[in-house]
């Protein structure tokens, strides 16, 4: 954790203080949201092998425009994404 301590050295914050606020300041996304962040992207520019609802049939329903995940096997599962 020695980052975190520059960090407080740059901003002259105390050791008790909360990182988060902090990295508010700096610009910086924390673990989870720079996760949320790259599944977003990977969806982006990939959205060709995702397919709408309303592909697959032709009822309207309000879930009409949301994505359905491809199937599939347990080897890419095991993987990850891509």
């Amino acid at each position: 954790m020695q980052q975190s301590g520059v960090y407080y050295q740059l901003l002259s914050q105390h050791v008790s203080d909360s990182c988060r606020a902090m990295f508010g300041k700096l610009g910086i996304l924390t673990l989870y949201s720079q996760y949320i962040f790259l599944i977003l992207m990977f969806v982006v520019k990939r959205k060709d092998i995702f397919t709408f609802n309303i592909e697959l049939h032709k009822i309207n329903t309000r879930h009409k425009l949301d994505l359905h995940v491809p199937s599939a096997n347990l080897t890419i599962v095991q993987k990850g994404v891509y």
